[in-house]
């Protein structure tokens, strides 16, 4: 089915949008008083935070989750139940990394258009060709009714910013380590001026792929193509850390694995046996120290203990680079690598 997407409004209607919500709210959220505004922005962030930690929630169970990250907010009314769904029916027709899909745009049987009923989506989930809202299938399947995990309050709210996946310990370590690879002495790569990218780090390279010219060449439409230029500009080191991102929030890091050591080699890097290992190393610690979506925001690490339910292992991810993978599936609820059980029961 074709995604319905929400779409903005001007800024004249939303600017007529937020004083109706100060009359409404008998100016709890009044963005012409300074407390408004801290509340105003308090429930932005919240909704960010939401979006980036779990990447969907029904709205309802979102403020449950309100009330329990600021309790004393909605147990002295200063923002009461009612509030916070208005502010939700403002947020559907503003622009941010997620949308708030009602139950229609999601279902085709259903017929509720109530607020009270929708979900926020982040919009990574969400594909404007023909796969739709296929990822944000897979993920419920994969929360498949799991408890939310909700970290520490200060942290919970640095997930606002999307780039605070990238500020971890493990995320820095990755980060750094794909920055000083460099480009091989006798590499024929260029960038898209035709300076010749031998001998460069990653940190400073701009790279069209294959893929890229393909798309480029392909699209007709002039704004097709300028997106896919906007994207190949992009500095190589941004492209690869948001595939990895990607892949890690919405579970197929594993079977992207692959994917990004051809990105890699593809623009003239030439791994050595350490520094492939270290790669995958490396990953793993992202992944398992990440507040992963298909655990409703849980790490495995927290949430996976001992050895039988290790959750990725560099030594098995490395494995899915031989030829013949099909020894080691894949269970991304568990975020993990298992080898499979012979007839025998013998691994």
């Amino acid at each position: 089915m074709s995604v319905k997407m929400p779409k903005p409004v001007s800024k004249t209607e939303l600017s007529r949008l937020y004083t109706r919500l100060a009359i409404d709210t008998h100016h709890r959220l009044d963005n012409s008083t300074a407390e408004g505004q801290a509340r105003l922005g308090l429930l932005h962030r919240f909704f960010d935070a939401c979006a980036n930690l779990y990447g969907t929630m029904t709205l309802w169970h979102a403020w449950e989750l309100f009330q329990h990250v600021e309790p004393e907010l909605t147990a002295k009314k200063k923002i009461l139940r009612k509030d916070f769904f208005s502010f939700a029916e403002i947020v559907r027709v503003e622009k941010h990394a997620y949308a708030i899909m009602l139950l229609p745009d999601l279902y085709e049987e259903e017929t509720s258009i109530s607020i009270q009923d929708a979900e926020l989506v982040h919009r990574m989930l969400i594909y404007p060709n023909i796969w739709g809202l296929n990822e944000y299938y897979k993920l419920l399947s994969y929360q498949d009714d799991k408890p939310c995990v909700v970290p520490a309050h200060d942290v919970f709210y640095a997930y606002a910013d999307p780039n605070y996946f990238w500020e971890t310990p493990e995320a820095r370590s990755l980060r750094f380590f794909l920055a000083n690879l460099h480009v091989a002495p006798d590499a024929k790569t260029t960038a898209p001026d035709g300076t010749p990218l031998c001998g460069k780090a990653l940190s400073e390279v701009v790279f069209w792929t294959r893929d890229d010219h393909w798309e480029y060449d392909d699209y007709k439409a002039a704004w097709r193509k300028k997106a896919v230029s906007e994207e190949a500009n992009k500095p190589y080191l941004q492209r690869i850390m948001e595939k990895i991102q990607r892949g890690i929030l919405l579970s197929f890091v594993c079977d992207q694995f692959s994917y990004y050591v051809e990105l890699l080699e593809e623009a003239g890097i030439q791994f050595t046996k350490p520094q492939f290992e270290t790669f995958a190393n490396r990953l793993c610690e992202l992944n398992n120290h990440s507040h992963l979506w298909s655990n409703c925001g849980g790490q495995p690490v927290e949430m996976y203990d001992g050895l039988d339910n290790a959750e990725l292992d560099a030594a098995a991810l490395m494995k899915t680079m031989q030829l013949d993978p099909d020894g080691y599936y894949r269970n991304p609820v568990l975020s993990r690598i298992t080898p499979k059980k012979n007839e025998d029961g013998q691994d």
